[in-house]
Parts: C-alpha cells; sequence; structure tokens
C-alpha cells in the first residue's frame, strides 16, 4: 500500500486529488523521458570524452618525456663541455703580459697574466679564452684552451667561450708581438 492509498484511507485527500497528483506525476515522467537522450548518443559521447581524456594524458605524457630529455641533455653538454675544458685546457705559469678579459657573469673585467708567447697565441687567435664551473662563483675556474677545441665548445655551450679573436693579425702587426732573443 502506498503512501496515496494511506492518505486516501484516512480520509485526508479525495480521490479526485489522488487522480490529479497521479496525472501530474505521469505528465512529468512523459516530458522527462522525451527529453533524455538515447542511449546511443550518451554511449557515444562517454566514449569520446574517454578518447579525449586518453589523448591528453598521452600529451602530457609526452610533454614530460620531452622536458626530460630537454634537462638530461643540459646536463649531459655541460659535464661534456668541463671534460672538453680540462682535457684540453693549456697550462701555464704567471707571466708579465697582463691581458684582459670579461667575467663570465658579464659585469666585471678578469686579467690573465701570461707568459708574451701566449699572450701572442691569444692575440692571433690560435688560443681562447674560456671558463668552467659556475659563472656566478667568486671565481671561476678561466683557462686557455686551442682555437680549435673553442670550436667544439662555442658549439655546446657558446656563454663559456669568453674571449676569442677570429681574426688574424696584419703581418707588420705581428712584429711587435715578437721577442728579441
Amino acid at each position: 500500500m502506498g503512501f496515496k492509498d494511506q492518505l486516501l484511507k484516512a480520509g485526508l485527500v479525495s480521490k479526485k486529488q489522488v487522480r490529479k497528483v497521479n496525472q501530474k506525476s505521469r505528465k512529468d515522467r512523459k516530458a522527462k523521458q522525451s527529453t533524455r537522450e538515447a542511449k546511443g548518443v550518451v554511449e557515444a559521447r562517454t566514449k569520446a570524452e574517454r578518447r579525449a581524456e586518453r589523448k591528453r594524458l598521452q600529451a602530457e605524457k609526452l610533454a614530460a618525456r620531452r622536458e626530460r630529455d630537454r634537462v638530461r641533455e643540459a646536463a649531459e653538454a655541460k659535464r661534456r663541455v668541463d671534460q672538453i675544458l680540462q682535457s684540453h685546457r693549456v697550462r701555464f705559469r704567471g707571466g708579465q703580459q697582463r691581458f684582459w678579459h670579461h667575467a663570465p657573469d658579464g659585469r666585471h673585467v678578469g686579467r690573465l697574466d701570461l707568459p708574451a708567447s701566449l699572450a701572442f697565441d691569444l692575440h692571433c687567435g690560435r688560443l681562447a679564452i674560456a671558463y668552467r664551473g659556475p659563472a656566478d662563483a667568486f671565481e671561476p675556474d678561466v683557462l686557455l684552451i686551442p682555437s680549435e677545441v673553442a670550436d667544439r665548445v662555442e658549439k655546446l655551450d657558446p656563454s663559456r667561450v669568453l674571449f676569442r679573436n677570429p681574426s688574424r693579425p696584419k703581418e707588420p702587426e705581428e712584429a711587435l708581438w715578437t721577442i728579441p732573443t
């Protein structure tokens, strides 16, 4: 026995009122059924939503993988540059020729006291100045490298080469740098 039947039996509502309520509920139910979508349409929409979600997740995974690869390659290039610089550095002890260059931070000027022969090679473009380690360190490791090595370093990280003379000096100028024996 339903709630409507209990109200009718108790005399709280009339048969006419119960009939009106039943008709109204039937109308509402039919109106709701006429506006709902067919099962096929609903299933197609949910499939499309799932497909779009899968594609979005795949795109996110691909972007994350590319970012990881980019970070890994950057770290590998940094290690490779440091290794190249360490293995091809030109070792020297202090000298009388002062050679000024830009510091790695770009705001200061650095000074190298070089032997005359190395200063001449820097002037001629046979040597270049590069640095190892972080650019913002108090005193980064500034070193001399051959010009060919500077080419390789510039391909990997152009900011590591501080000074390089790409043009060859003219003959009369070289005579000024020669050391009489």
